[in-house]
C-alpha cells in the first residue's frame, strides 16, 4: 500500500480504477462489489484490495479499489485521486514526494484508466508521458518537492474536500450470530452421537441392500446420461458456427486500412466492422460538399445537424469456422479470464450474463404435460473499451478462451477509442 499521512488523514495512492455501467450510486455499489469478487478469483497473489470508493461526474460513475491498512480507522483513509477528481475536471498531475513520484490524470471528472501510479521517478515519468500527450489538459498540476506536494494536498482538502469516502469490502463480525451458529453446531454434534449408535446396527443391513440396488442404479444412470446428452443436443452450439475472434479482428483491421482518413472533404469519424461487412461514418469538413461524398457513401438525410454520411460494404470474411468439440469453461473461470485480459491490457469492461434458454418439448403421450428443458449453456454479452489498438497478444489470449466470439470492432477516431463487442458461452 502506497500512502502519505497529512493531518491524520491517510491518502492512498495507486488505486485500480474501473468505469461502471450503473446509473446511480446504489447500483454502482453493487456493481463495484461484483467486479472485486471476480478479481479475487483471478490467480494474482499481489492483488489484495479490501476497500473501494465511488466517484461521480457528468460522464458517469467509477470505482477505485485500494489496499488499506485494516488496523487504521477507515474514516481517516481516502484515495488521493478522488480528492483531485472532486476539484478538477480535466487535468494532468505530477507530484514529488520523499519516497517517489505520484502521477495521475482526471478526464471528464473521472480518473483515466491506469494513470493513478506511484513509484520511482523514472517509472512514474513513463506513465505520465503516456497520458500527457493524449490530449490538451485544462490544468497541469506539478510540484518540485515533498513539502510543496503536502501543502497542495492540505489546501485542496481544507478548502473543499468532496472526495468520496472509502468503503470496506468485508463486514464486521456478528458475535450474536457466531453464538447462534455455535449452539446449532453443538446440537448437531449431540444428535449425531445418538445417530451413530444406531448406525453400526444398520450397517450390515444397508450393505446387503446396497448390493441389491447397485445393478438397478447403474442401469438408471446409463439411461439418465443418454437423456442428458439428448437434451444438450436440443440447443445450438452457436460458438461452433463462428470464426475465431482473432480472425474477425484481423479481417476488420485489414478492412479499416482500406478506408482513407479524409476523402473529398469528409473526415472518417467512426469505423465499424463485423465478419460480414465494414462501415464508415464520415464527418463533413468545412469545405466538404453534400453532393460530393466519399466512395460508396450515402448522405444521412435524417441527421438533424447534416454532419454525417455513411459508407458500407458487405464483404464476408471467408474464414472457416472454428473446429467443433470445444470444451466450455465454467462461468466463474470464463469470467475471470475475460476480466484478467481487461486488467492486463488496461481496458474497461462491461459484461451482461443472460438467463439460460428454456425450451418446451411436446408431450410424448396423450395426457402427458409438455416437458421444459433448460440449456446447459450460459451466454454473456460483453464490451471491451480502450485507448489504443489492441495488441496481437491480447487478441490471441481472448481467442484462446473457449466459447468467445468477436461480433463487432469499432474505432472512433476523434476520441481515439477502440471498442470490441462480443459474446461468450460457458456452462
Amino acid at each position: 500500500m502506497e500512502s502519505v499521512v497529512i493531518n491524520k488523514t491517510e491518502w492512498i495512492r495507486s488505486a485500480w480504477w474501473q468505469d461502471l455501467e450503473a446509473q446511480n450510486k446504489a447500483a454502482a455499489l453493487k456493481e463495484a462489489k461484483k467486479k472485486i469478487i471476480l478479481l479475487k478469483k483471478m490467480e494474482d497473489p499481489q492483488e489484495s484490495y479490501n476497500a473501494f470508493c465511488i466517484i461521480e461526474s457528468k460522464s458517469g460513475l467509477q470505482a477505485g479499489f485500494v489496499e488499506r491498512d485494516p488496523d487504521q480507522p477507515i474514516a481517516e483513509q481516502k484515495a488521493l485521486a478522488a480528492l483531485f477528481s472532486a476539484n478538477f475536471d480535466n487535468c494532468a498531475i505530477h507530484l514529488v514526494f520523499e519516497t517517489g513520484v505520484w502521477v495521475c490524470a482526471i478526464d471528464d471528472g473521472l480518473v483515466l484508466t491506469d494513470s493513478d501510479f506511484f513509484g520511482a521517478k523514472e517509472d512514474a515519468n513513463v506513465t505520465y508521458n503516456d497520458f500527457f500527450h493524449l490530449r490538451e489538459w485544462d490544468d497541469i498540476v506539478q510540484t518540485k518537492s515533498h513539502e510543496e506536494s503536502i501543502a497542495l494536498i492540505e489546501k485542496l482538502s481544507n478548502e473543499q474536500d468532496k472526495s468520496s469516502p472509502l468503503r470496506p469490502l468485508t463486514h464486521d463480525i456478528n458475535i450474536k450470530r457466531i453464538i447462534q451458529v455455535a449452539i446449532g453446531l453443538l446440537c448437531l454434534v449431540i444428535a449425531g452421537y445418538f445417530f451413530w449408535t444406531h448406525w453400526e446396527d444398520k450397517k450390515e443391513l444397508e450393505a446387503r441392500e446396497l448390493a441389491a440396488k447397485r445393478a438397478e442404479i447403474l442401469k438408471q444412470l446409463d439411461v439418465k446420461n443418454n437423456q442428458t446428452q439428448w437434451e444438450k443436443n436440443q440447443f445450438k452450439k452457436t460458438w461452433e458456427f463462428e470464426p475465431l475472434g482473432k480472425d474477425v479482428f484481423n479481417f476488420c483491421l485489414t478492412e479499416m486500412h482500406t478506408f482513407p482518413i479524409v476523402d473529398k472533404g469528409w473526415l472518417l469519424d467512426t469505423f465499424t466492422c463485423t465478419k460480414d461487412k465494414a462501415k464508415g461514418q464520415w464527418k463533413r469538413l468545412p469545405y466538404g460538399r453534400f453532393t460530393n461524398l466519399p466512395v460508396n457513401a450515402v448522405f444521412d438525410a435524417n441527421d438533424p445537424q447534416a454532419k454525417f454520411s455513411i459508407s458500407e460494404w458487405k464483404r464476408p470474411m471467408g474464414v472457416q469456422n472454428r473446429q467443433p468439440g470445444e470444451s466450455l469453461l465454467k462461468k466463474s473461470d470464463g469470467a475471470a479470464r475475460l476480466y484478467q485480459i481487461a486488467k492486463d491490457y488496461h481496458l474497461a469492461i462491461s459484461a451482461t450474463w443472460l438467463k439460460p434458454e428454456v425450451r418446451t418439448l411436446p408431450a410424448e403421450t396423450k395426457g402427458e404435460k409438455p416437458k421444459k428443458i433448460i440449456s446447459p449453456y450460459i451466454k454473456c454479452v460483453w464490451t471491451l473499451t480502450g485507448k489504443y489498438c489492441p495488441e496481437e497478444k491480447m487478441i490471441n489470449a481472448m481467442s484462446d478462451i473457449p466459447g468467445v466470439m468477436v461480433k463487432e470492432v469499432i474505432h472512433v477516431y476523434e476520441k481515439e477509442q477502440w471498442i470490441i463487442k462480443g459474446e461468450s458461452y460457458v456452462q
